[in-house]
C-alpha cells in the first residue's frame, strides 16, 4: 500500500490563472508524490491547450484511484461545475465553481477513510476571487475563513507565508485597518506566535528566533503614539518569552525587515495584512507559500492572487505553485 498521502489540488478561479500554473507546474509536482486534482475537466483542458502541454486528463473517484506521472492528471471532477473559462472575468459562475471544489477537496480532507495512508491529507489551494465568491454569494471572505470554520477552529487559525528570504505570520487577516486595533488581543497574538513558532521548530528542527512587529508608528514611541503597545502588545511579548519562545519585540515595522535582521530572525509576527504582506510580496513575490496553521491537515496555496489580467495570456509564472508543493518536502516530508 502506498503510504504517502494524497495531495488534494484544487485549480482556484477557472478564469483566472489557477489552471495554467497547475497545468504548467504539473510534469515537477507529479513525481514522487501523490496529486490529484479536485474540479471540473474543461477548464483543466483550456488551460493545457493554452500551454500546449500533452497532459491526459484520467477521471476518478477518489484519491486511492489516482495515479498520478508527469504526463497524466488524475482528476476528482465535482458535479455541476463545469464550465468554459472566461479568462479575465469575474462571474458568479466562476465563484461558484471554485467554493465547489475548494468545499469537496475539504470534505475529501475531512473523511476518515480507510483507504487514506496514515499521514492526514494535504490540501493545495489555486487563488480564487473573493468578489467572485461574493457574487455567487459564498459567505467567506477566502479560504482561511471557509477552512478555518469546516474544521472546528475559527478564530484559532493563523495565515504564515514562507518563502527562502522570508517567513511572516499574521495576527489578523482580511479586515479592515480601521478595525485591526480593536480586533488584536493579547491571548490572539500569542495563540498566533506559539502556533508559527512550533510551526517553524518542527520545519527547522531547532528553536526559531522571531521578531514581533508593534502596531503603530515607532512601535509606538513608549506610548507617545498610541496605547496599544503597552496595553497589548508588550503583555503578548512577555508572555511569550516567559513561556520560553524566543521572541523580540515589538519592533518599527519600518525598519524591522531588513537585511540585517532578514538574516537575525527567523520569523516575523505582523500585526495585519499588508504590515506583513508587503515585505514578503516585495521580497518573494513569485517563490512564498501560504500556509494555514491550526487546521487537522496541512494546507498551502500560491501567495498569488487569480491575476485576471495576464489570465489566457499563457505568460503565468508557476513558481509559487511549485513551491506549495515543494513545500510539503520541507513540512512534511512529503
Amino acid at each position: 500500500m502506498d503510504d504517502r498521502p494524497p495531495v488534494l489540488l484544487t485549480p482556484g478561479d477557472p478564469n483566472g490563472i489557477g489552471p495554467e500554473v497547475l497545468v504548467r507546474a504539473w510534469g515537477r509536482i507529479a513525481v514522487g508524490r501523490r496529486p490529484v486534482v479536485v474540479g471540473a475537466p474543461t477548464p483543466i483542458r483550456a488551460a493545457i491547450g493554452l500551454c500546449g502541454l500533452e497532459l491526459e486528463i484520467v477521471p476518478v473517484l477518489s484519491p486511492e484511484e489516482a495515479d498520478p506521472a508527469p504526463t497524466r492528471i488524475p482528476l476528482i471532477e465535482v458535479p455541476g461545475t463545469d464550465l468554459e473559462p472566461r479568462w479575465g472575468v469575474v462571474s458568479a459562475e466562476a465563484g461558484r465553481a471554485s467554493f465547489c471544489w475548494v468545499e469537496r477537496a475539504v470534505d475529501l480532507c475531512l473523511e476518515k477513510t480507510r483507504g487514506f495512508s496514515p499521514l492526514p491529507p494535504i490540501l493545495v489551494t489555486g487563488p480564487v476571487s473573493k468578489q467572485a465568491w461574493a457574487l455567487a454569494g459564498v459567505p467567506y471572505a477566502g479560504h482561511t475563513g471557509y477552512l478555518a470554520e469546516r474544521c472546528g477552529v475559527s478564530g484559532r487559525e493563523a495565515m504564515a507565508f514562507l518563502s527562502p528570504k522570508i517567513n511572516v505570520v499574521l495576527a489578523t487577516t482580511h479586515i479592515p485597518l480601521a478595525e485591526v486595533a480593536k480586533t488584536l488581543t493579547v491571548g490572539r497574538i500569542v495563540h498566533v506566535a506559539r502556533l508559527f513558532r512550533a510551526f517553524l521548530r518542527k520545519r527547522m528542527g531547532r528553536e526559531p528566533r522571531l521578531a514581533l512587529c508593534g502596531l503603530n508608528p515607532h512601535a509606538g514611541d513608549s506610548g507617545v503614539i498610541g496605547d496599544e503597545e503597552g496595553r497589548i502588545v508588550v503583555p503578548a511579548a512577555e508572555e511569550l518569552r516567559a513561556g520560553g519562545i524566543d521572541i523580540s519585540g515589538p519592533l518599527a515595522a519600518d525598519t524591522l525587515f531588513t537585511g540585517k535582521n532578514l538574516a537575525r530572525y527567523d520569523g516575523f509576527v505582523a500585526l495585519y495584512h499588508d504590515q506583513g504582506l508587503i515585505p514578503v510580496k516585495l521580497l518573494a513575490f513569485n517563490s512564498a507559500v501560504n500556509v494555514t496553521l491550526g487546521l487537522p491537515f496541512l494546507r498551502t496555496s500560491p501567495s498569488h492572487g487569480t491575476a485576471f489580467d495576464i489570465a489566457g495570456k499563457a505568460i503565468a509564472d508557476c513558481t509559487s505553485f511549485v513551491n506549495s508543493i515543494a513545500a510539503l518536502r520541507r513540512i512534511n516530508n512529503v
